[in-house]
């Protein structure tokens, strides 16, 4: 018999109840045995659905206080005044440089070898998407302005 092993079985899976259990059901009708590190136990016996059931509604839970502990935090950073999310890799003086390289024909692989940027990021502020579109100056703007 194959075993898979999981470090815990809210790790599995933590959308809910019955997707937690229709894993452990499509793993036994492949003939496979799950065996989980950090609980200590293992699934076979008359009980497992009732201990699936359990820690599957846990692991949702612990999803859900995750997703209003995250909101809550950006709802603060972004009153605070912050910006949420990753720093940008570029300032808008080197978006600018990075546009006037271009509107001069040079390459965007150039252009990242030339200012030490990496690709990806030049070709975003080259077709202004994510963080170097128009829409998100707008936004930036409007959230710096009193």
């Amino acid at each position: 018999m194959a075993r898979v092993y999981c470090y815990r079985l809210d790790r599995l899976s933590r959308g809910g109840i019955r997707e937690t259990l229709a894993i452990v059901q499509d793993l036994k009708a492949s003939g496979c045995e799950l065996v989980t590190l950090a609980d200590g136990f293992t699934l076979g016996g008359p009980g497992d659905e009732v201990v699936l059931a359990v820690l599957a509604w846990a692991a949702q839970m612990e999803r859900a206080a995750i997703g209003e502990r995250i909101k809550s935090a950006r709802l603060r950073v972004e009153s605070a005044g912050g910006q949420w999310g990753r720093p940008r890799r570029v300032d808008d003086a080197q978006a600018a440089r990075v546009r006037e390289l271009k509107s001069e024909g040079r390459s965007v692989r150039a252009i990242a070898i030339a200012l030490k940027i990496p690709r990806t990021t030049v070709g975003e502020v080259v077709a202004e998407k994510g963080a170097y579109s128009r829409a998100s100056k707008r936004r930036r703007k409007a959230r710096l302005t009193p």
